[in-house]
């Protein structure tokens, strides 16, 4: 446990250093944050960040941890996680590498399920009271689903719910003129214009 000093003497040294800015003429207010500074980090909680965190959570994050599970594996608030992150660079690039490598293994799953895919596969069965091993391929026809989500995703423009029309591919206006008549009166054709 880290030894604190009274709160006498920090209120001694608070106003040293005041009355050290007044005999300049005016606070300066570097003097004040410097001393802020010094006064939270001995009266604040002691931070619960260990070096190994990085290493732990790098490993987390490659298995698509999101910051609020993080949190919960290390107890702590998802505040104290964001905060990890600015204060500890390797912390922060731990977490970035990898969740860059979990999102590469789902683009890679998506590809795989929109083209569609082959896998190796055993078909196991009981024959006449005996187990009978068959190597087999199992296939898996492309998804549409994934197909669309992939398409709208990589090529937004080509692939959009309302797309745009360019002002050349519009085609040009045509009146439509629609009269209702009653079906049971006759049909005068002078009054058609």
């Amino acid at each position: 446990m880290q030894h604190q000093p009274p709160l006498y003497f920090l209120r001694l040294r608070f106003n040293v250093i005041l009355s050290s800015n007044r005999s300049c003429g005016s606070i300066r207010p570097e003097g004040i944050t410097l001393l802020a500074g010094l006064v939270m980090s001995q009266l604040g909680r002691p931070t619960k960040y260990k070096p190994e965190y990085a290493i732990q959570a790098k490993k987390l994050s490659n298995f698509g941890a999101t910051d609020k599970e993080i949190a919960e594996f290390f107890e702590v608030a998802e505040s104290t996680i964001y905060l990890w992150k600015l204060e500890h660079e390797d912390f922060s690039e731990s977490l970035k590498l990898g969740k860059g490598v979990a999102d590469e293994r789902v683009k890679r799953a998506l590809y795989h399920r929109a083209l569609g895919y082959s896998h190796p596969e055993d078909d196991i069965r009981v024959v006449n009271q005996e187990l009978v091993i068959t190597p087999t391929t199992k296939h898996y026809p492309p998804d549409s689903t994934a197909l669309i989500f992939w398409l709208k995703n990589r090529l937004p423009d080509e692939f959009r719910n309302n797309p745009s029309p360019d002002e050349e591919d519009a085609p040009t206006p045509v009146t439509i003129n629609v009269r209702v008549q009653d079906s049971r009166k006759p049909v005068d054709d002078s009054t058609e214009a």
